[in-house]
């Protein structure tokens, strides 16, 4: 069992932290930092504190499995289309245009 000595960022008590009990998250492109997320024994309440490089490198080589996160992605559907933005000038136009729309029918 694997376990960490450090200091809770809520009620800055001395605390153990067992690594069967807590998330060591990273990021999915290399970097020497993580965050560890447990559960304070002291005062009960979720923390997360960030790991450095000699820290996270030594739990890794003990074999703590860290879960990897990527940065979100916007669908393809959800992306900017392509193309200069749209202007005033734009909305002008497209509200004129629709001045001589009469009548419109339904989609089917």
């Amino acid at each position: 069992m694997i376990d960490i000595l450090m200091i809770c960022p809520r009620c800055d008590g001395e605390i153990t932290v067992l690594m069967d009990r807590a998330v060591l998250r990273v990021d999915v492109e290399p970097r020497a930092r993580g965050e560890l997320l447990y559960r304070c024994p002291a005062c009960g309440h979720p923390s997360v504190s960030p790991i450095g490089g000699d820290l996270l490198a030594q739990l890794l080589l003990v074999g703590v499995r860290p879960v990897a996160l990527a940065e979100p992605r916007l669908d393809r559907d959800d992306l900017a289309p392509a193309g200069a933005p749209f202007t005033i000038e734009d909305m002008l136009s497209w509200h004129e245009q629709l001045d001589a729309v009469d009548t419109v029918a339904p989609w089917e």
